[in-house]
């Protein structure tokens, strides 16, 4: 089993250790999100107004209901001031570069995630923060044959972070990985790709691709996204490769079940024609702010919570607490990094919550029935537990 250890303020957690799925969250957890936030404080002057105006006291976060005490941050606020104010002081000041700081603590990834007011919402990741996104994948996937994912065509757009994480993740782990060659206009010409790519040594077995594209609320003032999806490639696939030769659908961006779309039928459909295997489904749930933060159980129970590196709350817009096993909420989180601070960050989503006993083993809480908040005020309430 690997390990990658994570340090703040003397504070230290391999956040690779498959364990942190088996047992609830503990001490070694709240020394770990204390020197966090003691390292939030001391660098980063946006927050450190933000604690010392709410009387929050990193400190004095001995439970996880004290940490819920501070104020959430919602999009309006972050989008309200430069892109490097969630980024500790010392990068503001560095306008030569970054040749003097250390190599871990040099940016290895930028993602922004646009706004329906057309102004983005950006993350800094240090190469030490991006290193240990990559070391997450064995928690996401471990219990997933690797011969499954083994060849690994990747139709994530190049400049997300969904693409970057499946080349850079997938290649770490062992996996052969081919990008969608962004000039493809069509699903039959990506498709034509993945049909010709790594002929001499089988062909890929795992396709690594948003589900479907949801379209932009009225009014939002977003035009429709446009891309490669597994319903598109489903679509042209007249040949059925996917049926016959992937082993593994790595999912992200959207859910799977969204009713209306058959997606999981047609795949069991596309393999009952090829007489293959049942083609294995992996979603994943993240933010481009925070990183990777759920992926599926391994007897679709719902999406586990995976914590340490990323803290996941389901929140009561109302009242402020964490609502109960079979309540939805919406969906907090707190990246726990060097580069960019999302601390208590309402995401965009809500899901419905669940705390009970999993019969694949792991004890980590599961997310189900994802769905994106079309009213953007709920997402600014600045709502901690106790009240508004």
């Amino acid at each position: 089993m690997s390990t990658h250890i994570v340090e703040f303020s003397g504070a230290r957690l391999d956040i690779a250790d498959r364990d942190l799925d088996r047992r609830p969250l503990g001490e070694d957890f709240l020394r770990f999100l204390r020197g966090f936030l003691e390292d939030t404080y001391r660098s980063t002057r946006f927050y450190r107004e933000r604690f010392d105006k709410a009387g929050f006291r990193a400190e004095r976060v001995t439970s996880l209901d004290a940490f819920r005490t501070l104020p959430t941050l919602g999009p309006s606020e972050v989008l309200a001031g430069s892109e490097l104010r969630l980024l500790p002081d010392r990068y503001g000041e560095l306008k030569g570069g970054l040749h003097s700081l250390p190599p871990e603590e040099r940016f290895a990834k930028k993602f922004q995630s646009w706004s329906s007011t057309g102004k983005p919402k950006s993350s800094w990741y240090t190469l030490a923060d991006w290193r240990a996104q990559l070391a997450l994948l064995d928690r996401h996937m471990g219990h997933l044959p690797r011969e499954s994912f083994s060849r690994t065509f990747n139709c994530f757009h190049g400049g997300h972070f969904g693409g970057k994480y499946t080349e850079d993740a997938f290649s770490a782990y062992g996996c052969l990985v081919e990008n969608r060659h962004p000039s493809l206009a069509s699903d039959e010409a990506v498709l034509e790709q993945m049909k010709e790519g790594l002929r001499e040594l089988g062909g890929f077995n795992c396709l690594s691709v948003p589900p479907w594209r949801p379209q932009p609320a009225p009014g939002s003032g977003t035009t429709a996204q446009k891309g490669t999806t597994l319903a598109g490639l489903l679509d042209a696939d007249v040949d059925n490769y996917i049926g016959k030769h992937i082993r593994l659908i790595s999912a992200g961006g959207a859910s799977i079940d969204e009713p209306g779309q058959r997606l999981r039928e047609r795949l069991q459909d596309a393999n009952d024609l090829a007489g293959a295997p049942p083609t294995l489904v992996c979603q994943k749930y993240g933010a481009s702010e925070v990183g990777t933060s759920a992926a599926d159980c391994l007897q679709g129970n719902g999406l586990h919570l995976y914590q340490g590196l990323i803290y996941t709350e389901i929140i009561d817009e109302k009242t402020g607490r964490h609502v109960r096993s079979g309540e939805r909420g919406l969906i907090v989180s707190t990246g726990l990094r060097h580069g960019s601070r999302y601390v208590r960050y309402t995401v965009g989503d809500e899901a419905l919550f669940v705390d009970e006993p999993c019969g694949c083993g792991l004890v980590a809480p599961r997310i189900r029935d994802i769905r994106r908040v079309m009213d953007r005020d709920r997402l600014n309430t600045g709502c901690a537990a106790g009240g508004l």
